[in-house]
């Protein structure tokens, strides 16, 4: 019975971990082992689905217009709903700063609300959907 009652959302500090640890601190160098650790075979980021493979060549497009960036966690604001024994959705506010490198382009920073769906591999967590809006 324990086993049924476990899911990946009862344990809210691995989800925290892996959000701190590789969500918003991923190796920008090696991409494609980011994607990899971070999602599964596919995934729909903002409501496009993407293949790893694709989602390696946005993600990379994405972080190598900042000469520096940074993501944080809120304090606190990790909600996490387990859908059965193996998915759960985590919710949690972000903390957003890029600075890119066109001198002529403006700094970006913020907050945002974000919405992962998550799936539980033998690897661990895996992300099948993300999304976010502005706080």
């Amino acid at each position: 019975m324990a086993t049924l009652e476990r899911s990946v959302g009862d344990d809210k500090s691995a989800i925290e971990k892996f959000l701190r640890d590789d969500y918003l601190s991923p190796d920008v160098k090696d991409m494609r082992a980011a994607v990899k650790r971070l999602y599964g075979p596919s995934a729909t980021v903002f409501g496009t689905p993407y293949d790893a493979e694709t989602l390696v060549r946005v993600k990379s497009d994405w972080f190598v217009q900042w000469a520096s960036w940074s993501l944080g966690l809120e304090p606190g604001s990790l909600e996490v709903t387990p859908h059965g024994e193996s998915s759960a959705q985590a919710v949690f506010a972000m903390s957003y700063d890029y600075t890119p490198k066109d001198k002529s382009a403006a700094r970006v920073a913020g907050k945002a609300r974000l919405t992962l769906e998550l799936v539980k591999t033998e690897k661990g967590s895996r992300i099948v959907s993300e999304t976010s809006r502005a706080m």
